[in-house]
């Protein structure tokens, strides 16, 4: 489970503030055991797994990077 304090969302609508937002992320490590992989309606237009050595090649904000490099060291699984 991932949240900064710093990292502040502020959606405006017609000029005013209309939302001010917190995220907190909650990551899953996973592996594939079969099936097809889909987005689903509305998500994503395409969806794939990756090696984990091949995802410098990907344009991933520094932020989404952090939580994935963080789950490839942990050792709990």
């Amino acid at each position: 489970m991932f949240s900064d304090p710093d990292h502040i969302i502020e959606y405006r609508r017609g000029g005013k503030i209309a939302e001010v937002r917190q995220p907190v992320n909650v990551c899953l490590h996973d592996r594939p055991l079969g099936g097809d992989l889909a987005p689903g309606p509305g998500e994503a237009s395409e969806v794939r797994w990756v090696q984990p050595g091949d995802i410098a090649d990907y344009g991933i904000h520094p932020g989404l990077r952090r939580r994935i490099e963080h789950g490839l060291r942990a050792t709990w699984w």
